[in-house]
């Protein structure tokens, strides 16, 4: 990119994917079409009193720009063509080195780096403090400079460090996600802005030192979930299903395992009595890695009573002395090691009540 001052803070425009960088030199707000042309509608923000501007966020609600001053320690919005709304806000009683500024559309609020501090703020829409910024210190990052929020894809903020030249992610907690990566091998030796292209869901980040926008595509980790229900009863087939709403994944296969062994999805199998334990992984594609491990499930199968399906058949009442003529049958399916008896066998039996027990013993799928 070539421009007379020197460019600080980047951000992405989402109706024409384009990008924004602010000037610190010549007091300036540039504006890039997608392959770096010069579109000559930038503005200057000095007439607003923004005569150090640092961090500039795009306002995907209105089509505006929040841009940070680290002189006046105040933080000014500014529509699409440049004039000031009068609804900014001054930070200095929380902070005094304001620096980049991410856009959180969650709930229209603001994330704003504090290169004096190396503190992540956290201030809502209408300037209050919201106490629950993070320190990037503990990650390693002790020189934070630029900011992304990837509000389309997991919440989660991403931070370019210009001395150790890494991009470290965060949660939406603050917590470390050690899966940042270097940019020096790409050649970006002092990045010092990133922009999130929610396009592909790639980063694009600005190098003050040889002025040029890099441009990095990370791949996103796949999530997916497993259903089902446990425990059941045996003869009653299972419904474990692995299921996932990733994007951009028409590369990618999706598979469930029960035991280490592939099986249909969803997989509703007659399973024997026993644990089962499921897993739901995904090959890695264009847009994602592979993940051996989405999700999993165990499933437990549990024994059923075999006498809904035992029956025993045969005349009632008869006349003395005529023989009995009762007989068993069953149709238990999975029944193996069944033992199946009847107590009483067909004779002459004298006047009365006589009663015929059809009976079982216990075997693996079915009680006793």
């Amino acid at each position: 990119i070539s421009v007379p001052g020197i460019l600080q803070g980047a951000t992405f425009d989402t109706t024409d994917n384009s990008f924004w960088f602010t000037d610190a030199f010549d007091v300036f707000i540039y504006h890039f079409n997608s392959v770096g042309v010069n579109q000559s509608d930038g503005f200057d923000p000095s007439s607003a009193g923004a005569n150090g501007p640092g961090g500039i966020a795009f306002d995907p609600t209105d089509n505006s720009f929040w841009i940070t001053d680290f002189n006046d320690d105040f933080i000014y919005h500014f529509n699409s063509a440049g004039a000031n709304q009068t609804d900014g806000f001054s930070i200095l009683a929380e902070t005094s080195g304001p620096g980049k500024i991410a856009f959180d559309t969650t709930d229209n609020s603001f994330w704003i780096v504090d290169v004096i501090d190396d503190f992540i703020y956290h201030f809502n829409s209408a300037g209050v403090n919201q106490s629950d910024g993070f320190d990037t210190l503990a990650a390693g990052s002790a020189e934070a400079s630029g900011i992304t929020y990837t509000n389309t894809t997991d919440n989660s903020f991403w931070i370019t460090d210009y001395i150790d030249d890494f991009v470290y992610h965060f949660n939406s907690a603050g917590v470390n996600q050690t899966d940042g990566f270097s940019t020096l091998a790409a050649g970006a030796g002092t990045p010092k802005a990133i922009v999130f292209d929610t396009t592909d869901n790639s980063f694009w980040i600005w190098d003050t030192d040889d002025y040029f926008f890099y441009h990095f595509f990370v791949l996103a980790t796949p999530t997916g979930s497993i259903s089902g229900t446990s425990p059941i009863t045996y003869g009653t087939a299972g419904n474990v299903q692995g299921t996932e709403s990733n994007t951009g994944d028409a590369d990618v296969t999706y598979q469930l395992f029960r035991d280490d062994v592939l099986v249909s999805n969803p997989d509703t199998t007659v399973l024997s009595v026993g644990s089962y334990n499921y897993i739901y992984n995904t090959t890695g594609g264009a847009n994602y890695t592979a993940n051996g491990s989405m999700d999993t499930f165990s499933l437990t199968v549990n024994k059923a009573s075999p006498s809904s399906n035992m029956a025993i058949s045969g005349t009632t009442p008869i006349v003395y002395p005529i023989t009995s003529d009762f007989s068993e049958s069953e149709t238990n399916t999975g029944d193996g090691g069944c033992s199946y008896s009847m107590d009483r066998s067909n004779k002459i039996y004298g006047v009365n009540t006589w009663t015929f027990n059809y009976s079982t013993s216990s075997c693996t799928n079915y009680s006793a």
